[in-house]
């Protein structure tokens, strides 16, 4: 497993409808990077577009913003027209800004709707300035698949690990598990998420993947200064996204979509960023059995990253 546990507490904000987290907070890493960087003069490119729309969220988000010169972003909105539309059958909406300030001070313009987005269905987002410049992006969003199903199993001695198996997801776009931990002393709580894809292994009709909670554990201890007594665990979750067609395999997570894409990497025409369509399920990190006791899917739970 990789040693890499990234901290998003210092990220994390509410979207406007207090009912989840937003995109800019879902995969902040503790630095908050800001890696992507679009400051070249030029006109052929005028917006870059930065994120997914996901078919198991009620509210999407997509960071959104014109190609500039200067870094900074400005202390409002930028003047620009957005709107999502599904091309099967011609339903558009306009998406709503909003500029957003996270704790360094940076200012991020946002896009944001509650527009229903479904499964195995393809939507064009298009965003226009003033002048008649602009930009756009289709992506298609991958059929559902079933939840995943937890299996206890011990190994290695340790009787609390298990075995994830993941069936009717064809393209893996991002595999974690999520641990909400709080300060015993002050109460500040931290949400430490420990990458995954890579790791899975192809079966007959999906993937599988161990797990043990236990390292897991271990390097949050050590965030803590190697004292178990100094958090506690709140809640812990696994999260699994399929993405559509215009998944890049070579991308590590969705993490990349915001903060770490190479250069180059972009499905924006006339602009920069990259887009794509995702189903995300997200379940307890535990196993659930069936009536007659054999192991089944748990209840989907609703994220507490986005």
């Amino acid at each position: 497993m990789r040693d890499v546990v990234e901290d998003v507490s210092e990220c994390l904000l509410q979207n406007v409808c207090c009912v989840l987290l937003i995109l800019t907070a879902s995969f902040c890493l503790a630095s908050c990077d800001n890696s992507f960087q679009p400051l070249k003069e030029n006109d052929q490119y005028f917006f870059s577009i930065q994120g997914y729309l996901d078919a198991s969220a009620d509210t999407q988000w997509v960071r959104l913003s014109p190609v500039r010169e200067e870094y900074e972003q400005p202390v409002r909105s930028p003047e620009m027209d957005v709107t999502l539309e599904q091309l099967e059958t011609s339903t558009k909406t306009a998406m709503h800004r909003l500029l957003l300030t996270d704790e360094d001070g940076f200012n991020r313009s946002m896009v944001w709707t509650d527009m229903e987005i479904l499964a195995g269905q393809t939507y064009l987002l298009s965003v226009e300035s003033p002048d008649g410049s602009g930009s756009h992006v289709t992506v298609t969003i991958p059929e559902d698949f079933p939840t995943p199903v937890m299996r206890e199993e011990a190994r290695f001695g340790r009787p609390s690990a298990y075995n994830l198996l993941i069936s009717g997801a064809g393209r893996l776009a991002d595999l974690q598990t999520r641990w909400h931990v709080r300060n015993r002393s002050t109460g500040a709580d931290r949400y430490i998420l420990f990458p995954y894809r890579g790791k899975e292994i192809p079966t007959s009709n999906g993937y599988r993947l161990f797990l043990d909670p236990v390292i897991e554990m271990n390097h949050i201890r050590d965030l803590y200064s190697g004292d178990a007594s100094a958090y506690e665990v709140i809640d812990r979750q696994v999260y699994v996204a399929a993405a559509g067609p215009e998944w890049n395999e070579e991308i590590d997570s969705l993490n990349d979509l915001l903060y770490t894409l190479p250069d180059g990497w972009s499905n924006i025409e006339d602009g920069l960023g990259y887009m794509v369509g995702i189903v995300s399920k997200s379940i307890p990190y535990d196993s659930c059995l069936d009536e007659s006791g054999e192991p089944a899917p748990c209840l989907e739970v609703t994220p507490f990253v986005r």
